[in-house]
């Protein structure tokens, strides 16, 4: 199935910040987001954590290192809600 992908207006600051801080490494960033997205489409929340991010219910994935990859996902889309989340 594919699903239609949303970014968060916040997702987009949280790339460009992460960006910024690994220059060297953007490419494989983009890269991550793109492979998490993906399995997320075909899989659905397997391997993922239940979370409340800003009091809505949500998914969360490993992305870089301590940051995570939030999201929302039904029948017919992926809503990404933050790319830097950080693990407690």
């Amino acid at each position: 199935m594919r699903r239609r992908v949303i970014f968060e207006p916040q997702a987009f600051v949280d790339l460009r910040q992460l960006q910024g801080r690994i220059v060297p490494f953007s490419e494989d960033l983009h890269l991550v987001v793109t492979q998490q997205i993906s399995f997320i489409d075909q899989f659905g929340t397997s391997g993922s954590e239940a979370v409340v991010y800003e009091s809505e219910e949500a998914w969360s994935r490993d992305l870089l290192g301590k940051h995570r990859l939030i999201f929302q996902i039904n029948d017919e889309e992926i809503r990404i809600l933050s790319c830097r989340h950080r693990r407690k």
